[in-house]
C-alpha cells in the first residue's frame, strides 16, 4: 500500500498493424520495472520490458519514465481482442 505506481497509456485503444503502444510511468519508490502482457488469446504471456533492445529496467523514485524509449517501439499485434498489462516495480 505504500508503494504507488501511476501508469498512463498513450492511447486507450490501438489498431493492429498500425498503432504503436506507449506509456508514461511514475513510481514513488525506485526499483526495477517489469512490464508483462497477457495476450487476448489468454494463453500467451510476453515480457515487454526489459527486453533484448533495452535491458536497463532500473527506475528512480518520483521520476517520470516513458516507454518505449526512443530507440525501440511496441507495435499492436493480434489476435484481436483485449490485452492485459501488468506493471511491477520490484526492489
Amino acid at each position: 500500500p505504500r508503494h504507488r505506481l501511476d501508469v498512463t497509456a498513450r492511447q486507450a485503444r490501438v489498431k493492429i498493424g498500425s498503432s504503436d503502444i506507449g506509456f508514461t510511468l511514475r513510481s514513488n519508490q525506485g526499483g526495477y520495472l517489469y512490464v508483462v502482457l497477457l495476450s487476448s488469446d489468454r494463453k500467451s504471456f510476453y515480457v515487454l520490458f526489459p527486453n533484448g533492445l533495452d535491458a536497463d529496467n532500473r527506475i528512480p523514485a518520483n521520476t517520470t519514465v516513458v516507454l518505449p524509449k526512443p530507440d525501440w517501439a511496441i507495435s499492436a499485434a493480434g489476435p484481436p481482442g483485449k490485452d492485459y498489462l501488468l506493471f511491477v516495480v520490484a526492489e
